[in-house]
C-alpha cells in the first residue's frame, strides 16, 4: 500500500467516478492519462486488479484535496439555496386556475409587503 489509500479504495474511487460522472471506464482512464500528461508524471501504478497512487499522485492528491472539498461544499451550498427558493406544486388545471393561482398571487403580494425596503 502507498499513502493513506489501499488498492481497493483507489479502485472504488475509479468505479465511483465512472458512475457519478456518467462516463465509461475508458473515458475516465483517458482523462487520468491526460492529467498525467499535463503534470508530466505518472499518478497511478496500475496492475491487474489494483491501482495505487505514486509519489506524484500522493503529492497532487494532498495539494488538491482541500480545494476539491471547498468546491464540493460551495456547490452543495448553492444547490441548497436554490432548493430553498423553489416550490413545485402539482395540481389539476381547473383547480389551479380557479383556486391556486389567485391564492399564490395573494401570497406573493403579502411576501412583497413583508420584504424590507431598499
Amino acid at each position: 500500500m502507498t499513502g493513506p489509500y489501499g488498492p481497493q479504495v483507489i479502485l472504488a474511487i475509479f468505479t465511483r467516478a465512472v458512475k457519478e460522472l456518467a462516463l465509461s471506464q475508458a473515458s475516465v482512464s483517458r482523462r487520468v492519462r491526460n492529467l498525467e500528461y499535463a503534470v508530466g508524471a505518472a499518478l497511478f501504478l496500475r496492475a491487474n486488479r489494483w491501482v495505487r497512487l505514486t509519489r506524484a499522485g500522493r503529492l497532487l492528491q494532498q495539494a488538491t484535496a482541500p480545494a476539491l472539498r471547498n468546491i464540493a461544499a460551495a456547490s452543495e451550498e448553492v444547490r441548497a439555496r436554490q432548493r430553498g427558493n423553489r416550490l413545485i406544486i402539482g395540481a389539476d388545471s381547473a383547480l389551479t386556475t380557479i383556486w391556486l393561482r389567485p391564492l399564490l398571487n395573494q401570497f406573493r403580494d403579502w411576501l412583497i409587503r413583508q420584504a424590507p425596503s431598499r
